[in-house]
């Protein structure tokens, strides 16, 4: 017999970590100013921007990035994601990006240098939830690896 059970530990990381590669999660307003997850009004639209950087040139990276409960995607094939004031960084060369209800995964080519990725979110609940770690790693190499880890919780505030 053979047993195998994954999942995410209930406890989050207390630090992030770098082996080959780091990586940086930052949340902006729809202007590009960063902002405080602990004050996130219902129904705003938040920028997610990653940053992967890696010691030397990798081959074939997955990002993994994990979405508190109190945010969802905002669908890119769809008119209503409003206009931002900024243009956010594009530049990692993402060769299939996979959108989940819970998680965006991002699967790219070679990066040789640091390079970043953008996609929007909403919050939608109001309440408090923990910030999931960023998590990346080269897919035939996992000994180059990186998580960044969230300072604090995000905190969304019900629209008055």
């Amino acid at each position: 017999y053979h047993l195998l059970a994954e999942g995410t530990p209930l406890a989050l990381p207390s630090t992030s970590e770098s082996h080959g590669l780091r990586v940086e999660r930052v949340y902006r307003d729809e202007k590009g100013r960063i902002i405080n997850l602990t004050n996130v009004a219902q129904g705003q639209l938040v920028v997610v921007s990653l940053r992967v950087i890696p010691d030397r040139p990798v081959d074939q990276l997955v990002v993994v990035d994990l979405l508190p409960a109190g945010f969802e995607v905002d669908n890119p094939r769809l008119a209503s994601r409003g206009s931002l004031g900024f243009t956010p960084s594009l530049g990692l060369g993402v060769r299939n990006l996979d959108v989940r209800d819970d998680r965006v995964l991002l699967f790219t080519g070679r990066v040789g240098g640091a390079e970043e990725f953008a996609y929007t979110v909403r919050a939608i609940s109001p309440g408090r939830y923990a910030v999931p770690p960023l998590f990346a790693e080269a897919m035939y190499d996992p000994e180059v690896h990186g998580m960044w880890v969230a300072p604090g919780p995000l905190v969304v505030a019900t629209t008055p």
